[in-house]
């Protein structure tokens, strides 16, 4: 239970640290570095943090089972982000008009699932299924760094 309680204050500050990254994000998109600049931006800023996070998680869960831990937290950490991401992308980001007439609905539908789906295409230079990945193997490798 400590452990997962742990996992979850650390996915706190985690997400912490993305909002901030989004909000960077957006302004690096109005420079010269423009959208991709600020997609390599945000990977280099979480990958380290994700690192971090995930090595303080390792020292805080030594001894037996930390394995089995370390591949739960990944989990949980992959699994919140994408829910919260999800939600916040759906009523905030690619949120529909109101006032819909029954043959919108299809079209609106279409334009929302490709809003919604657009953050997981690394073909279009998007980072996130990358920072996913981090943040999944990131309290492993830490881990077995540190529990060697």
């Amino acid at each position: 239970m400590r452990n997962l309680i742990l996992a979850i204050v650390l996915w706190l500050i985690a997400a912490v640290i993305y909002s901030g990254n989004y909000y960077l994000g957006d302004f690096l998109k109005g420079t010269p570095a423009g959208r991709y600049g600020s997609e390599i931006t945000s990977l280099a800023l979480m990958v380290p943090t994700l690192l971090i996070i995930a090595w303080f998680y390792a020292r805080q869960t030594r001894g037996d089972g930390w394995g089995t831990s370390a591949i739960g937290t990944g989990i949980l950490w992959v699994g919140m982000s994408v829910i919260v991401k999800l939600i916040l992308t759906r009523y905030v980001v690619c949120a529909p008009p109101e006032n819909l007439i029954f043959s919108q609905y299809k079209i609106v539908g279409d334009k929302m699932r490709e809003c919604m789906m657009s953050d997981y295409n690394v073909m279009q230079g998007k980072m996130w299924p990358i920072i996913l990945a981090v943040a999944l193997v990131a309290p492993l490798i830490m881990g077995i760094k540190y529990n060697r």
